[in-house]
């Protein structure tokens, strides 16, 4: 291409003896990975962020990595333009199963504040958030952007971001791969990864859940006794308000939840690695 060689020739000219060519194939390889992870990974893009400010800090973390990559990766340039789209895939693949493993436990948490709405009979307002994927309720949105809040203070986007980073050492761009293990043990773990996330969800919601609960059953009791006073209406405000309030009582035991769920997702996402290096 004319371009690439007169970009080579003004390198060469000012004394910088780089490969074009070279350069942008590494940088697409990283960009796909990157990008993948920021798209899908909640606390770095997510559903209501635009597009191009995904791709914005897609392309900035790719140009901060690549000079600590281009010293090792710059020796294995796949010599066929399939083998370089195969790679090309295979980091999209990556970067969106890195993502989509660091976004289960936010949606555990959405899913433990859909549950609570629901049995409190609240979930009829879900357009209120309709930025988030799935619409969920007004708690579930709560608990979602809560928890990404606790992340950040927890610097919990400086170690995924560390790891992603671990991630083209411990398996190279050049590199397809080698699923050691098997697929039957990569298959296991994300069946248990989405088995923790439904935990937590349950975890969360389980003590407001009974409240709940034991609200109904007063109000059937009462029912019984005093069959001729009609408080079936009344148990909707009982059920919304004391769940609202065992929310706020709750609220030390999800934060304390939370953080050891950051650290099994960074242990899962190093596993993962580990599993198809």
């Amino acid at each position: 291409m004319p371009s690439l060689s007169t970009v080579q020739s003004l390198l060469n000219g000012i004394g910088l003896h780089y490969d074009v060519r070279l350069w942008l194939a590494l940088f697409a390889l990283v960009f796909a990975r990157v990008t993948a992870a920021v798209v899908f990974a909640p606390f770095l893009g997510g559903t209501s962020v635009p597009g191009l400010i995904k791709a914005g800090l897609g392309v900035i973390l790719s140009l901060v990595m690549l000079p600590a990559l281009s010293s090792t990766a710059t020796e294995n340039f796949p010599a066929s333009g399939l083998l370089f789209a195969a790679l090309l895939v295979k980091e999209a693949l990556v970067g969106a199963t890195l993502g989509f493993l660091a976004q289960l436990v936010f949606y555990g948490v959405q899913m433990a504040g859909t549950i609570v709405d629901t049995q409190r009979g609240m979930n009829q307002i879900t357009f209120l958030a309709p930025q988030l994927e799935g619409h969920p309720s007004a708690l579930g949105a709560l608990q979602f952007q809560a928890a990404l809040v606790i992340f950040f203070a927890l610097q919990g986007h400086l170690i995924f971001i560390r790891a992603l980073m671990n991630s083209f050492r411990q398996l190279p761009i050049w590199k397809m791969p080698q699923m050691g293990p098997g697929m039957l043990p990569l298959a296991e773990q994300a069946a248990r990864t989405s088995a923790d996330a439904l935990v937590l969800a349950c975890q969360i919601a389980a003590p407001v859940v009974l409240a709940i609960f034991l609200v109904d059953v007063a109000f059937a009791s009462a029912g019984r006794v005093a069959s001729q006073i009609r408080i079936s209406h009344e148990s909707f405000t009982a059920k919304a308000l004391v769940g609202l309030g065992f929310i706020c009582l709750v609220s030390a035991m999800f934060l304390n939840q939370l953080e050891p769920a950051f650290r099994a997702m960074a242990h899962t996402v190093d596993r993962f690695i580990e599993a198809v290096r």
